[in-house]
C-alpha cells in the first residue's frame, strides 16, 4: 500500500528555504517579542531545533494521515473501519520516528492520534485539494506560506477554506484573552495565500484534532465528531475586492512589531515571570553587609 507524504513536505518547499515562514501566534506571544528576552537568546545561542522532538513527529505523522485518508476518500470513497484499518497500519511504522522511551508510551500516542485523525476524516465530507507552497509578501517581506488543505465551495468556485492541522487543544480562542487571535500572522498570511491562489472569499482556518474537552489518558474519553463544539475550530474570513483592506493594514502591524519587538516594560507580570531568562534579567546581587567592600 503505498502512502503519500503532504504537499507542504519538505520536497514541496524545496528552492525556498532562505524565505522565512509566516509566524504564527505561538511565536507572536509578549514573552518571545521582548527584546531583552531576544537579546538574551542571542547571546545564549539557546536556539532548539523543534523538528527534533516527539510533538514534531507527532504532528507530521498525523498530516501525512490525514493527507493520504482525504485521497483515499477522494479516489476510492473509502470509509468506516477500512480507513481505520489502514490508518493504524500507516500510523504504526512511523511512530518510531517519536523516539519515545517507551513502548507503552508510544502505544498511548499512537492510540489516541488514529483516533483523532478517523474522527475528522470521518466528519470530513468536502472535496479536497493540495495546492502548492508559494512566496508571498507580507508586511512587506516575502515569506514561505503554504496550507495543509484546501476546501473549494462547491457551488462558489471563487471561495475555499484553506486548513492548517493542530494536534495539539485549543491554545487560542476568536475571543481569547491578550488578543492571540488578533495577533496571529499566519492566518492573515494564508488570506494572502488564498489571493494569490485566485480565490476572492476566503476562510483561513486552524483545525486543532483534540477538542478542549477531550481526555486522552488510558482509556479515551472524546466527543465522536469533529465538528460543533469544543472550540477547535478557530477561523478568520476575507472577502477580497482587488484592494488592500483591514488584513493588510493589520499584517503591516503585525510585521512591525514581530519586527521591533516590544520594550520590556511593555511585558505582563505572568508573561515576564513565566520567562526561561527570567531570573537572568532579573538578577540582583545580595545585599553586602555593613562595613563590606564589594569584590
Amino acid at each position: 500500500m503505498e502512502y503519500k507524504e503532504m504537499a507542504a513536505s519538505d520536497e514541496a518547499l524545496e528552492g525556498m528555504n532562505e524565505v522565512k515562514s509566516a509566524p504564527s501566534y505561538t511565536r507572536m506571544n509578549h514573552a518571545d517579542l521582548c527584546s531583552k528576552r531576544r537579546s538574551f537568546a542571542d547571546k545564549a545561542e539557546t536556539y532548539v531545533d523543534r523538528k527534533t522532538g516527539p510533538a514534531y513527529h507527532l504532528a507530521s505523522i498525523a498530516k501525512d494521515a490525514i493527507h493520504w485518508g482525504l485521497i483515499q476518500e477522494r479516489e476510492k470513497g473509502e470509509t468506516g473501519r477500512d480507513r481505520e484499518r489502514h490508518i493504524t497500519q500507516y500510523v504504526m511504522p512511523r511512530m518510531a520516528e517519536c523516539k519515545y522511551l517507551s513502548d507503552k508510551q508510544a502505544a498511548a500516542n499512537r492510540n489516541w492520534l488514529v483516533f483523532m485523525v478517523v474522527r475528522y476524516l470521518n466528519s470530513e465530507k468536502r472535496r479536497v485539494t493540495f495546492p502548492p507552497a508559494a512566496e508571498v509578501m507580507v508586511g512587506g517581506e516575502k515569506r514561505r506560506v503554504w496550507c495543509d488543505a484546501a476546501f473549494v465551495d462547491e457551488n462558489d468556485p471563487e471561495a475555499v477554506t484553506l486548513v492548517v492541522y493542530k494536534i495539539r487543544k485549543p491554545d487560542m480562542t476568536m475571543t481569547g484573552s491578550e488578543n492571540a487571535f488578533e495577533r496571529d500572522i499566519q492566518l492573515d498570511s494564508l488570506i494572502l495565500y488564498g489571493r494569490q491562489l485566485g480565490y476572492k472569499k476566503i476562510t483561513a482556518a486552524y483545525y486543532y484534532l483534540r477538542k478542549e474537552n477531550d481526555h486522552i489518558g488510558q482509556n479515551l474519553k472524546c466527543e465522536p465528531y469533529f465538528f460543533g463544539g469544543g472550540k477547535n475550530v478557530v477561523q478568520k474570513t476575507d472577502e477580497y475586492t482587488g484592494t488592500p483592506d483591514e488584513i493588510d493594514e493589520e499584517l503591516a502591524a503585525l510585521s512591525k512589531m514581530e519586527e521591533d519587538g516590544l520594550a520590556p516594560e511593555e511585558e505582563t507580570e505572568d508573561w515576564c515571570r513565566n520567562c526561561r531568562f527570567h531570573v537572568l534579567c532579573l538578577y540582583k546581587k545580595a545585599p553586602l553587609r555593613a562595613g563590606t567592600e564589594e569584590t
